[in-house]
């Protein structure tokens, strides 16, 4: 597998385990808007959180293809797509954070229908690409 895949929402305000219950899936970073800010190992950093986030980790196959697992992730989150869009309403942000890593020329097709289900659905597209 050379990427990881992320979804990851930002918020103005919400509670993120609001996120967690509601989405039905696990969330491995979050914090809450007014929060003290903190490192990722937990050490306390000057300021309060400005907004809320929340970060789920997609638990690829090795053999998955880029545009498979967002599909796949996208079927999960179709069930949710109201509470996705009073998200973005209310000013939040929801996009896939995908971390590519290569060594030479690498692609994936990401097809209309994906695209039109992530258009469906409030989800930007992060590509984060790192050249090994």
């Amino acid at each position: 597998m050379n990427y990881q895949l992320s979804l990851r929402i930002t918020h103005p305000s919400i509670d993120p385990l609001e996120i967690t219950r509601t989405l039905s899936l696990d969330h491995s970073v979050c914090h809450k808007q007014g929060e003290e800010r903190r490192t990722p190992k937990g050490n306390p950093l000057p300021g309060q959180n400005k907004n809320s986030f929340w970060l789920h980790e997609v638990v690829v196959d090795d053999h998955e293809d880029i545009s498979s697992a967002i599909e796949h992730t996208n079927h999960k989150l179709k069930d949710h797509q109201e509470f996705l869009t009073n998200l973005v309403k209310e000013g939040g942000n929801i996009q896939y954070f995908i971390g590519w890593f290569v060594e030479a020329n690498s692609g994936d097709i990401l097809d209309w229908e994906l695209l039109r289900h992530c258009a469906e659905l409030n989800i930007d597209l992060y590509f984060d690409i790192y050249a090994k």
